[in-house]
């Protein structure tokens, strides 16, 4: 449910998209519990366990996040960082330096790159400003040089 794209290997041999995979073992658990064949294996309860894995991604992990209960599984924010102005000076006038140039591209990443994916998985796109979609072709590019 989180990731239903993503490729799993089933039995650790069978490549199937997560999604088919958990259509699959619902028709599965469903086909069992009216053709009850196995006396051992609680059909029920694996339906029971998918329908409760659904409810709980779809309800309260992808939930808004004005209505949402703090989880640990969910999105996170990065703490806003400070910007130090010496008194005195325009530093907003000057610009900022070219950052690809100056850290390692890991650094790079972390500190300028992940703010950006976190914003547009959040706000779309759109929301960005030209500041930041500069940084990213500027991660694009550094990514193609390596």
């Amino acid at each position: 449910m989180l990731d239903p794209n993503r490729e799993i290997l089933v039995f650790f041999v069978l490549p199937m998209r997560a999604k088919y995979f958990l259509w699959i073992a619902t028709a599965v658990a469903v086909f069992y519990i009216l053709v009850p064949a196995e006396p051992f294996i609680a059909h029920g309860a694996h339906l029971g366990g998918i329908l409760g894995g659904v409810a709980y991604i779809r309800w309260i992990i992808q939930m808004p996040f004005s209505l949402r209960i703090p989880s640990r599984f969910g999105p996170r924010r990065r703490p806003r960082q400070l910007v130090k102005v010496r008194p005195g000076t325009a530093s907003w006038l000057r610009g900022k330096p070219d950052a690809a140039e100056e850290i390692p591209p890991e650094e790079f990443i972390s500190r300028e790159v992940d703010p950006i994916l976190e914003k547009i998985s959040a706000h779309g796109i759109q929301s960005l400003t030209p500041r930041e979609k500069q940084v990213l072709e500027a991660a694009r590019a550094k990514m193609e040089k390596r």
